[in-house]
């Protein structure tokens, strides 16, 4: 041993001696002992929500777990999954303790499950974050800071939490006036759309899915208690675009943007598909760029919301192939302004580029296409120095 331990070693049991702590003895062996992760406080069985129906009349609770680390904290609200049949609030403790042992205040949420039907479970989520907000001096959460975090089920309440902050379709009266903003939105093997939840897995499971029996049949649905329900959860889309969040992030205003998302998958993952956060990874993905010049031949579309017309002249000027352009507007002079801008090709008008064809114009079988203003060689008359643009109107008509 060291002088200088030996010493510091003196000092403590000199210290220890002074205070005559109990049991203490002269002999006894001094242990420095340092905690690399700060203690933490468990208040469970915490009531944010009174739910008052018809036939039901139940509080929904949450644990909370608060690191002893003085400061006002993030907060992360956890939504258990289970599968929509159940919402167990104290599993996955070691995720939970996790978060708290790295300084985070974590709040476990139960939720309404089937037979409460879509939208109660996102109702309730909202109301656990708003009840977090109102309570925040009393957790020490930094209300700046708040995330949502949920695995699986919980995985897809998460998410409809973070996509939906921008409406208050589904914001009940308690807590009521507090914010709904969230921070960051974490999902593991989440559900991020309702249709193909069992895509490319085996057949039992994709049979599974596509039942009227399944558990995002009866969210979306009901539950049946004849035995005939609405059937599955493909033939109801729009319902179920509603309730997904890939349609909330797909409808949401263009000037509300989707908080930070983290999203984690197995690929082993045998009950909910992989494809669905990859999907999902491609729908959060901002445009750059890049994109807008790229031709994806695919069913893709690099959007970018612009102020106005000289705007979006602007972008299709830089970004365009000079091919073919298109205005959807019922104002005619914005349509003549396009028109008369656009340097293409072919400028349509409430009209799909797909018309642009030989055949569809009337000119025989299609040779190729000209982007470029002058292409003639040899002698040359005013026929030859003119350059064509094709301006097509129309009302709505599709290619077949």
């Amino acid at each position: 041993m060291s002088k200088k331990k030996k010493q510091k070693e003196k000092q403590q049991k000199k210290s220890f001696r002074e205070q005559k702590l109990p049991g203490w003895m002269e002999d006894a062996e001094v242990l420095d002992i340092h905690r690399k992760a700060p203690m933490i406080r468990t208040i469970s069985e915490v009531v944010y929500s009174q739910i008052i129906g018809k036939r039901e009349a139940r509080q929904l609770r949450m644990t909370v777990l608060i690191p002893d680390t003085g400061a006002a904290k993030p907060a992360v609200l956890f939504f258990p999954g289970g599968g929509w049949l159940g919402a167990a609030k104290d599993r996955f403790a070691e995720n939970r303790w996790a978060l708290a042992e790295a300084g985070f205040v974590v709040a476990t949420a139960e939720y309404r499950t089937i037979p409460a039907g879509f939208p109660a479970q996102v109702v309730d989520g909202k109301t656990a974050l708003r009840f977090l907000r109102a309570h925040a001096a009393d957790f020490e959460i930094d209300t700046d800071r708040i995330g949502v975090m949920g695995n699986s089920a919980g995985g897809w309440l998460a998410e409809m939490v973070a996509l939906s902050t921008h409406t208050r379709e589904w914001t009940s009266a308690e807590w009521g006036d507090e914010s709904e903003a969230v921070s960051a939105c974490c999902a593991l093997h989440p559900v991020s759309n309702l249709i193909g939840i069992g895509e490319g897995l085996d057949p039992d499971a994709v049979a599974a899915h596509d039942s009227e029996s399944s558990p995002e049949a009866l969210l979306v649905n009901g539950v049946s208690f004849t035995g005939r329900g609405d059937g599955p959860i493909a033939s109801v889309p729009e319902k179920a675009e509603a309730a997904s969040p890939a349609g909330l992030l797909i409808r949401k205003p263009a000037d509300v943007k989707a908080p930070p998302f983290l999203l984690i998958h197995g690929t082993a993952d045998r009950m909910v598909s992989p494809a669905q956060s990859a999907h999902m990874a491609e729908l959060l993905k901002e445009a750059t760029e890049e994109d807008f010049g790229t031709e994806f031949l695919d069913y893709k579309l690099a959007v970018k919301v612009v102020e106005g017309m000289d705007s979006a002249i602007a972008h299709i000027q830089q970004y365009g192939s000079k091919h073919s352009e298109c205005i959807v507007t019922e104002d005619k002079g914005h349509a003549d302004w396009f028109c008369r801008e656009v340097d293409a090709a072919c400028v349509y008008v409430n009209a799909p580029t797909s018309f642009t064809d030989g055949a569809q114009f009337g000119l025989g079988a299609e040779i190729g296409i000209s982007t470029q203003k002058l292409h003639a060689r040899g002698p040359m008359a005013l026929e030859e120095i003119t350059t064509y643009k094709w301006i097509i109107e129309g009302e709505g008509q599709i290619r077949k």
